[in-house]
């Protein structure tokens, strides 16, 4: 039986792995709308979140918090109410990045790389104490 501290690390690195999938879906999606449907970079953004937010939901919910809750859209409403400190935070590094870098030609995955990193730990720390409490 593997010790709190050691199920804790457990737990934050599957956080961290699913973590990593929403960071594909996320930087994968703004490149296809910026570069192929010519979005804005700001708009993009946005909606490249919240199809990423909606993955991790769906894959901490099974693989890193074992949610047992009954009401998925409660849940989801939750999940992305609490990830809006950390969505914003990691909103606003990109949106940084992008206006003051906007001629480098690998600026979006900088700048979805950012965000991200940044906004992991407040995040998670959302999430383990809020968002999935009934597991």
């Amino acid at each position: 039986m593997p010790s709190p501290r050691t199920k804790e690390i457990l737990v934050f690195l599957n956080y961290s792995a699913v973590g990593g999938v929403g960071f594909l879906v996320d930087a994968s999606t703004v490149h296809l709308l910026v570069y192929l449907a010519m979005m804005d970079p700001y708009i993009s953004r946005v909606l490249s979140y919240l199809l990423a937010a909606t993955v991790t939901w769906y894959l901490n919910r099974k693989y890193t918090f074992f949610s047992t809750s009954k009401n998925n859209k409660r849940e989801w409403l939750y999940y992305l109410a609490g990830n809006s400190l950390g969505g914003g935070i990691n909103y606003l590094c990109y949106a940084i990045i992008v206006y003051y870098y906007k001629d480098l030609s690998y600026v979006l995955l900088v700048a979805v790389s950012t965000g991200s990193t940044i906004g992991l730990a407040v995040n998670y720390a959302i999430n383990k104490y809020f968002v999935f409490t009934r597991t």
